[in-house]
């Protein structure tokens, strides 16, 4: 993670904080992460993981994205090399390419899992849908109660994801796709 994202997710991360009223520690509580490693956070001494950062977004009640957004035109549109993409653990990264707000309760996100790659994602708030579209390669899709689909070029799938759930490529090749998270509480 490029060092300007650690120190905006940082202040961004210190606004919510202090909107809500919390100290660390009660931050600390809500989110799993140590009250040390969310300091360092803010400080933009540390980059967070982005298991990490997806705890401490669950544990606010907010959006991934919310720590990666920039304030919202009219019209947006978003070239490839604005957007800095985020390395996590065991071949998975991620680029946010729009994010959630109150009139779009979704979030898009563009993603790459390696050859042997796979990512394992704790349930997201109550009702929240994930979206995915596999763009390149084939992937496994694992969600509650060991379901499991099988996914190639342009296969697309809607699951709950209020539940763990997994990407796993056991293939050879890496896959490319687009995910999208729909936070179905905004319905009303």
């Amino acid at each position: 993670m490029k060092e300007s994202i650690g120190k905006e997710i940082g202040k961004t991360l210190r606004q919510l904080r202090h909107e809500r009223g919390w100290s660390l520690d009660r931050l600390s509580e809500a989110t799993g992460v140590s009250k040390p490693m969310l300091g360092q956070i803010e400080r933009g001494a540390s980059n967070p993981t982005i298991t990490t950062l997806w705890k401490i977004a669950e544990g606010m009640g907010v959006g991934f994205s919310t720590f990666l957004q920039q304030k919202r035109p009219d019209m947006e549109f978003v070239s490839a090399d604005q957007t800095e993409w985020l390395e996590g653990e065991n071949g998975y990264a991620v680029r946010n390419i729009f994010s959630k707000h109150e009139q779009a309760p979704v979030e898009w996100y563009e993603f790459v899992l390696a050859s042997g790659g796979s990512h394992y994602s704790s349930a997201h708030p109550f009702g929240v849908e994930e979206y995915i579209i596999v763009n390149e390669g084939r992937m496994e899709v694992q969600t509650k109660e060991a379901s499991k689909q099988l996914m190639g070029p342009d296969d697309a799938l809607r699951f709950r994801a209020d539940h763990n759930h997994a990407y796993i490529n056991a293939g050879p090749e890496k896959v490319k796709g687009v995910l999208m998270l729909f936070y179905t509480a905004y319905r009303q």
